[in-house]
């Protein structure tokens, strides 16, 4: 059963509640602070999925960029991330959990080689 994973407006808008934390925090080395965008409850075909069923989401917006990059040698890079940039992460569990959240949101600090790509729609 295939998922299309979309991207909603509202994945993209960040809160006051949320720019508050934000103003607050700051992610060392390599890490970015990401929101994860839960996949849709929903097959393709319109079926309702149980929680159990739906796959976890390897999709995320970048809330914080991070501050340094590396390359594979060892050697520092200027950063690519930019605020609001989709990213892929990769499956299984990547990065730690954020307790700092809005309640209903899933932030989790990553450091950027977790992230497969990115996806730029706002300039």
């Amino acid at each position: 059963m295939t998922h299309r994973i979309i991207v909603r407006p509202q994945d993209l808008i960040i809160n006051d509640e949320a720019d508050g934390i934000l103003s607050e925090i700051t992610p060392l080395s390599d890490n970015v602070i990401i929101r994860v965008v839960d996949n849709e409850a929903k097959s393709t075909g319109g079926i309702v999925l149980t929680k159990a069923s739906v796959e976890k989401s390897t999709l995320g917006v970048v809330l914080l960029p991070n501050t340094i990059s590396y390359n594979r040698d060892g050697s520092t890079r200027k950063p690519v991330l930019k605020m609001g940039d989709i990213v892929r992460l990769q499956r299984g569990t990547v990065g730690t959990g954020m307790p700092e959240a809005p309640e209903g949101e899933n932030w989790i600090a990553a450091p950027e080689d977790c992230i497969y790509y990115y996806r730029r729609l706002i300039e």
